[in-house]
């Protein structure tokens, strides 16, 4: 008999999903959800629209596992809404943290410009998945490893807090300890790069969405030592800093909602031609 979960890429995903889910608890815990309180308003609309993504990306995966269908399809659409919300708050953070880059903040003064770098990437990586998954919408190998693609972008965040908080010869307990904030993130980046090379490496032929992940991920690493540290780059992400927030979420928000229409317009490829059949 044919398993109920054959035809799915990662009949098992909602689980990995679910592991990120207590990595980032336990990596967010003491800087986010045991402050809440004291937390700014950007911290709330990228912690509420990314746990909503995350857990969105989690009930996609066990729906079509488990062949509720058309529950994945809904959770499909509900995307759409969501995207650009998600979407606009990564571009929030990033101009949080560009605010706060400044020669008298103890931390982004060292670790401003080198972040900025990564997070850009980052956000510009998970536009270009949305796109492809929604694209690919009607390919399951390929629109999967898109979809699951994008929250291997969010691990890293995650995993350089537990390794700073929780891991001895790593920890941050002050402004003595912020050197380590470099190997906490570039530790975090390789243990990423691993798991997608090897989600790669278990089908080649699908696996782009893996690859150029992956590839996309050591750009932050060499972006972090590189053109983070650039004057040129510092100038530029200390400026962005400078624009007014609302105006940056209502740019995020358009950016995020072209990227949601561009990936649900523009198909993946063209139609194949069909030659027309004759008699004989």
């Amino acid at each position: 008999m044919t398993s109920s979960r054959s035809h799915a890429p990662y009949p098992n995903a909602h689980w990995y999903v679910v592991t990120l889910v207590v990595i980032t608890v336990i990596g967010f815990w003491r800087g986010y959800f045991a402050v809440l309180g004291a937390a700014v308003w950007s911290w709330h609309f990228h912690g509420i629209t990314a746990s909503l993504w995350i857990a969105l990306c989690g009930l996609q995966s066990w729906s079509i596992a488990t062949r509720r269908v058309a529950l994945h399809r809904a959770f499909g659409k509900a995307s759409l809404f969501l995207f650009p919300f998600f979407f606009a708050s990564m571009v929030t953070i990033w101009h949080t943290m560009a605010a706060a880059t400044s020669p008298s903040h103890p931390f982004y003064r060292f670790w401003g410009g080198p972040l900025g770098v990564t997070d850009g990437v980052a956000t510009a990586a998970i536009g270009w998945l949305f796109v492809e998954g929604l694209r690919h919408r009607r390919q399951p190998q390929q629109h999967a490893r898109f979809m699951l693609a994008i929250p291997l972008f969010l691990l890293p965040p995650a995993l350089e807090r537990v390794f700073s908080h929780y891991v001895p010869g790593l920890t941050m307990d002050g402004p003595q300890d912020f050197h380590f904030f470099r190997w906490d993130e570039h530790l975090s980046i390789a243990i990423c790069i691993a798991v997608t090379l090897l989600l790669y490496r278990q089908a080649p032929r699908h696996g782009q969405a893996f690859l150029v992940a992956a590839g996309l991920m050591i750009a932050q690493g060499l972006g972090f030592e590189t053109i983070g540290r650039s004057t040129a780059w510092l100038a530029i992400f200390v400026a962005f800093g400078s624009v007014p927030a609302p105006i940056v979420v209502l740019i995020g928000l358009a950016i995020g909602t072209a990227i949601t229409w561009l990936g649900w317009t523009v198909p993946s490829r063209p139609a194949p031609s069909r030659p027309i059949a004759t008699n004989v």
